[in-house]
């Protein structure tokens, strides 16, 4: 933090006068001035507590101040255009003690949470929107063939329920249909809309350019061994648009690092203190294309990590049970069916937990599910269907989908040295 107006410590003593900012200075009004400072909270990325003293003097030399105000706001970024947790019709369990620490929330279907989950605190409320678009032709499974859309009023039970005392939002809500309330355990400021929530679209991706982009590198490929460390530790690179055939198994202190984007047609699982990596030369996002019918899976320890500039990847997840979102021509598919959507919903193609990190990157099962358990942390959700348990901590970190923040205050007071 820095500019004009900073003060030298923080908060600032009564009697720092270091850095003073001269606001105005004339014979009607006297001179007045401010000081600045701010600090992290510790609790959340992008989150400060900022200091503010201001003091009006009676006169320009004037070295006594005839008023003198002390403020303290908690500011706090919010990814712009972006969202931490965006699902299809599945919707969003959150169990156990699981949280969402930073947003917004876009839920497609519903959203259910018990025991002690959580979405935002007092201090930072997220916006949650619940589109309730989960129906077919008459209800939930019924005429699938125009699934999903938002189910008609009384067709299902409400789209959020909150299945304990203590599961709680924390932040301005909106869901279709939604008749309870939850005046204890939506607030700040709680259920505000009942309606106008469209369907969020789930980003495409275009499969046959990423493929495209490996023909034109050369083709640069890797069979799954090749990908990995032989032994019980040591460091793999990847090389940019490599295309790795089979099942990689990242295991054993290896350490592997990936200098653009990567292609693997079976399944990536890291576990036994395994490190995954950005290259320091990287500075745009890589994309980990995976095709295997179990997808993604991290576990024991294990870390998917960026680099200093702070740039993750992601990692997508394309099998469904359909071949057309295996294609890499004309006969790619970006979407599926209402029938072939509500059965893929279903599949797990990303597992993360056992402790297994991944602060800075972004994790999307294209056509399926996500599930975050065991203390995992990892920087943003993409799903048709997400299943947070245990102790899942979601904490959407800087750089993970656009960098862009808006800054809004959460709390404000007068404070004294």
């Amino acid at each position: 933090w820095s500019g004009t107006g900073i003060s030298g410590t923080c908060p600032m003593a009564a009697t720092d006068l270091g850095g003073q900012v001269e606001a105005f200075n004339d014979t009607v009004k006297g001179r007045g001035t401010y000081q600045i400072c701010a600090q992290a909270t510790g609790d959340l990325d992008k989150e400060y507590v900022v200091y503010v003293v201001g003091r009006v003097f009676r006169t320009a030399s004037a070295t006594t101040p005839i008023a003198t105000r002390r403020i303290k706001a908690i500011v706090h970024g919010k990814p712009a255009g972006s969202y931490a947790v965006q699902t299809g019709p599945g919707g969003l369990i959150m169990r156990n003690s699981s949280n969402v620490s930073q947003g917004p929330i876009y839920v497609g279907g519903y959203l259910a949470m018990s025991n002690t989950s959580s979405i935002g605190k007092p201090t930072v409320p997220i916006d949650v929107n619940v589109a309730n678009a989960r129906c077919g032709n008459g209800g939930q499974g019924a005429g699938v063939g125009q699934y999903p859309q938002v189910c008609a009023s009384g067709v299902l039970p409400d789209p959020i329920t909150l299945n304990s005392v203590q599961a709680h939002i924390y932040g301005d809500v909106a869901a279709n249909g939604q008749t309870t309330s939850y005046p204890t355990q939506m607030t700040d400021s709680g259920l505000g809309a009942t309606s106008g929530v469209a369907p969020p679209a789930l980003p495409p991706y275009d499969r046959p350019a990423h493929a495209a982009a490996w023909v034109a590198a050369g083709s640069p490929t890797l069979t799954a061994a090749a990908a990995t460390c032989p032994g019980n530790s040591g460091t793999v690179t990847w090389p940019a648009n490599v295309k790795i055939t089979g099942n990689v198994d990242i295991k054993q202190s290896c350490t592997v690092v990936v200098s653009g984007n990567a292609w693997i047609t079976g399944n990536f699982l890291m576990r036994n203190s395994a490190l995954i990596k950005v290259a320091e030369s990287v500075a745009t996002q890589p994309i980990i294309m995976v095709d295997g019918s179990t997808g993604v899976t991290t576990q024991q320890t294990s870390t998917v990590a960026t680099n200093s500039s702070q740039v993750g990847m992601e990692f997508i997840t394309f099998y469904s049970g359909q071949s057309c979102t295996l294609a890499t021509d004309g006969t790619y598919c970006d979407t599926l069916n209402g029938p072939q959507l509500f059965t893929a919903k279903d599949i797990l193609t990303v597992d993360i937990g056992n402790q297994g990190a991944a602060a800075g990157s972004v994790f999307y099962a294209k056509y399926t599910k996500v599930t975050l358990g065991q203390a995992g942390e990892i920087g943003a959700l993409l799903g048709q269907t997400i299943d947070l348990a245990q102790s899942g901590n979601l904490v959407f970190t800087s750089n993970v989908v656009t960098g862009n923040f808006e800054w809004g205050v959460s709390f404000y007071d007068f404070w004294s040295p």
